[in-house]
């Protein structure tokens, strides 16, 4: 198992798809999140199985939330937004299919009224590739510092770091070869 670092899963306001993630919401999912209460468990795109095989299967579980201010970009505007972060136990077939580049993003699962208690409470948090929340965070396995890096092999001195990866679009470009200097002579 992968433990991650805080990373974000959600910030309030509008979403991509026409919803509002409210503020009180995140504030009481912080505060009340218990895993001894409910433990919220890491999915496939909302997706819960009914077998422990398949794609369909839990590939987790959230650790700890916590709430911090951030500010975020919308519309060529920066504002200040209440974020929602997870701490999660990532199981190993998480972490196989975030290092093929799938489903590299997360998307809340809230219960506005948990068990009646009129509070919000994270239910379940899924992995995606098409996030609703704008400004989730990429699930990152390989960002620690230090001997415990899967990439610490790779340095060339251990006091090195890593950047965090960031998704680039390449663009490739048709290349037509020289001309030949022997066509036309004769």
């Amino acid at each position: 198992m992968a433990k991650t670092r805080f990373f974000r899963v959600a910030v309030e306001g509008a979403t991509t798809d026409g919803r509002a993630i409210d503020r009180q919401w995140l504030l009481d999912a912080a505060q009340t999140y218990n895993r001894e209460t409910y433990a919220a468990r890491v999915n496939l795109e909302h997706i819960r199985g009914i077998t422990a095989d398949g794609p369909f299967q839990a590939y987790g579980d959230v650790l700890a939330l916590k709430t911090d201010t951030v500010e975020i970009t919308v519309g060529g505007k920066t504002e200040k937004r209440l974020a929602l972060f997870a701490e999660i136990d990532a199981l190993d077939p998480l972490v196989a299919i975030n290092k093929k580049g799938q489903k590299l993003y997360s998307s809340i699962e809230i219960s506005p009224n948990f068990a009646g208690t009129n509070k919000a409470y994270l239910v379940g948090l899924a992995v995606t590739d098409s996030p609703a929340s704008l400004g989730t965070e990429m699930l990152q396995f390989a960002a620690s510092k230090g001997d415990d890096s899967p990439l610490a092999h790779r340095k060339q001195d251990k006091a090195n770091l890593f950047t965090a990866a960031e998704e680039v679009s390449i663009e490739l470009v048709e290349e037509t070869p020289p001309a030949d200097p022997t066509t036309g002579l004769f």
